[in-house]
């Protein structure tokens, strides 16, 4: 009888943490929306282990962010939780992140487990976390999609970087500068000049081949010769520290792009991370608890 009773209780308080979560839901989308995504997220909850409110929390922030209807916000909520649960990225960063990272980067929410999987291969594989490689796109994805790079050039960036800096933070901050920098009509031809170029050939390149642009710039840093001293004269310190970074990983960084464009294409490394995850025995019993919730 204690037990049944205490097996109540415990279903009791997660009914009510689920409306409460649900609520937040009906407040960013609408009540039709919230009362669909309901029974979406029970079904979800016995498939994926994490806690229904966990779940309504990612679909939560997904109508947060400008994601509408029933069924996007239910892929974006499926594929958000596959990464959450299969790699070091928490529930709660991983909504935020992917909901403004889909929009930073004009990834189509059909794509998001796309973006997941170029971004865990790249965890797999370089000295970098997913969280880490997550949190420098997040602040370096503004400047550098306006500079024309790709979601998946973007995450190789961004992981190659973190592998020689401090923090994906410091990370972060220095592709920004420098995608702001590339940008800057007034650096234009002190950059050019420093590549060998016109300034309309560098214009050209950097408008139609923006990732080549920066690694031949981070190229022309390594040698250390008069490019690179032009470069330095020409560049503020948080970008001359992207260059470098970059520079003393030439190889790292053509790797890490070629691997966040082949995972995003095939789109299995999130899956087959999450399969792997969920045959855990913690992880299943996750998922029977939600079943008998």
């Amino acid at each position: 009888a204690g037990a049944g009773v205490a097996g109540l209780a415990g279903a009791a308080n997660a009914a009510a943490d689920f409306e409460s979560a649900m609520v937040e839901v009906e407040k960013v989308t609408t009540p039709e929306t919230a009362e669909a995504m309901s029974s979406s997220i029970r079904e979800l909850a016995e498939t994926i282990p994490l806690a229904q409110k966990k779940l309504a929390g990612i679909a939560a922030d997904a109508g947060r962010f400008g994601v509408e209807g029933p069924k996007n916000i239910e892929q974006f909520t499926k594929s958000t939780a596959k990464m959450a649960s299969a790699t070091n990225l928490n529930t709660q960063e991983a909504g935020q992140a992917f909901a403004k990272l889909t929009e930073l980067t004009g990834t189509p929410i059909s794509e998001v487990e796309n973006l997941g999987s170029a971004i865990n291969e790249l965890s797999n594989n370089t000295a970098t976390s997913a969280q880490e490689i997550t949190d420098a796109m997040m602040r370096s994805a503004g400047a550098l999609s306006q500079l024309g790079m790709s979601q998946t050039e973007i995450a190789g960036m961004s992981a190659a970087l973190n592998e020689v800096s401090e923090s994906s933070e410091r990370a972060g901050t220095r592709l920004r500068r420098l995608g702001q920098e590339m940008m800057n009509p007034k650096k234009a031809d002190d950059l050019a000049s420093a590549l060998g170029m016109t300034a309309s050939e560098f214009e050209t390149m950097r408008d139609e081949a923006p990732n080549e642009m920066l690694l031949a710039m981070a190229e022309a840093m390594a040698s250390g010769d008069e490019q690179a001293d032009e470069l330095k004269d020409t560049l503020s310190t948080t970008s001359r520290q992207a260059l470098t970074g970059l520079a003393q990983n030439i190889d790292g960084t053509r790797k890490a792009l070629e691997m966040s464009s082949t995972a995003y294409e095939e789109n299995t490394s999130v899956q087959e991370e999450f399969n792997a995850s969920a045959d855990t025995f913690n992880k299943q019993l996750q998922m029977l608890r939600n079943r008998l919730r």
